[in-house]
């Protein structure tokens, strides 16, 4: 009878130990796989993070008149970890279509004009100080978003075209795409210049900023980052590049909310999966250790029958991986039916790319541990007795 039917045999008749081991490896099999599936998805969670995070430096120069040309952005581009950059314009002008709204007496009736590559970002409109109520934002170098009650004082539509001149008289014409209101319009005192006053702020394209400036000049940049883990390095090298031209700073505070939180899954994760695997094995290894105790007469007696100790090696072998195999098939489908119910308890862990599953790889190397870990504890529990000399077991079995 070779070892498999031996050990076949051995399972049929030992239900209730076979049963309590099957037991014990199903749970440390579903605590194992729960528990990188979990970690696994806090990974995942943290590489999205960190690819869409609004991690970035803003550079003010300290010279509005000078500012910062392209030459400089090129520079700060050639930079490690910059992602790319939004530039900002601003200048005042005139226009002999629409009139500001009067400020303070003493003021010039001027406009005041700010230029953004993505308006949407950096912007009164991100910080939700200003709201757009009609129309869009300006997308290309010819269009412009004014206040609406500016336009309603001139009675200017979306569409319509305004011509406004640069100090230096430069003309440029421009389509209305939008109006936007801050709210507190009417909170304003007299003694505001005409040129702040919120009614007479328009926000276009730094495209079309430029062209009024008749040069490319860019009063501030927000340095956007590709790590954010790595701003304060990249902050540190724009702060020498242009100490003494701007003051810098830099805001990572979605990442820096985030990353805590994934962060301490993490660790709680790591040390859960640790401790399972310590226990199990200690739990695991105790109870191969006394039922291979117990059948010390078996094995005398299969060596007095001439099989060797590789053989019964075997044998014990197949019996606790046949039984690991089953556990483990079984522990896959309970996990997956749980992470549902575990992941949308989870609320820091919501959302698509964050969703609990089990990867193919995590499941094939927890197989392959617990494999070996299975190999490592028959081995020693059934080493005292494959030393021993046949004539010491035999002996033994007569005791």
């Amino acid at each position: 009878m070779n070892c498999f039917v031996r050990a076949s045999k051995y399972l049929y008749r030992k239900k209730r130990k076979a049963i309590l081991l099957l037991l014990l490896f199903l749970v440390i099999n579903v605590m194992v796989s729960g528990t990188l599936a979990i970690r696994a998805s806090s990974l995942r969670l943290a590489e999205e993070l960190r690819k869409n995070s609004e991690g970035k430096i803003m550079l003010e120069s300290l010279d509005r008149q000078s500012g910062f040309k392209e030459q400089d952005l090129q520079e700060i581009m050639a930079a490690e970890n910059i992602n790319w950059i939004n530039r900002i314009s601003e200048t005042n002008c005139l226009s002999s279509q629409m009139f500001p709204v009067a400020g303070n007496a003493e003021s010039e009736d001027l406009f005041d004009v700010h230029g953004y590559d993505e308006l949407e970002k950096d912007s009164p409109f991100a910080e939700h100080i200003y709201r757009v109520v009609e129309g869009y934002f300006p997308q290309s170098r010819d269009e412009i978003i004014i206040n609406k009650y500016l336009a309603e004082k001139n009675g200017i539509q979306v569409g319509e075209k305004i011509l406004l001149q640069s100090i230096e008289q430069q003309a440029v014409e421009a389509v209305v795409t939008g109006f936007f209101l801050a709210g507190d319009e009417e909170r304003q005192t007299e003694n505001v210049a005409t040129a702040n006053r919120i009614e007479n702020q328009l926000y276009a394209t730094t495209d079309f900023v430029n062209t009024l400036y008749g040069e490319k000049k860019f009063i501030n940049a927000v340095v956007y980052v590709n790590d954010p883990e790595l701003l304060g390095n990249t902050s540190g090298i724009l702060a020498e590049m242009y100490e003494g031209r701007a003051v810098i700073s830099s805001m990572d505070n979605t990442f820096q909310r985030l990353s805590l939180t994934i962060g301490q899954t993490e660790r709680i994760t790591f040390l859960i999966l640790l401790m399972t695997i310590l226990v199990g094995c200690a739990v695991a290894g105790l109870l191969l250790a006394m039922w291979t105790r117990g059948r010390k007469k078996e094995i005398a007696v299969l060596v007095s029958l001439g099989v060797s100790k590789g053989n019964i090696f075997l044998q014990m072998l197949s019996e606790e991986l046949f039984l690991y195999g089953l556990a483990f098939i079984g522990a896959q489908v309970i996990t997956v039916l749980l992470l549902p119910v575990v992941g949308g308890r989870m609320e820091h862990l919501q959302g698509n790319n964050s969703m609990l599953q089990l990867s193919t790889g995590g499941m094939i190397a927890s197989l392959c541990a617990g494999l070996a870990g299975v190999m490592i504890l028959t081995g020693i529990s059934v080493f005292p007795y494959m030393k021993k000399q046949v004539k010491e077991v035999l002996s033994e079995m007569e005791g």
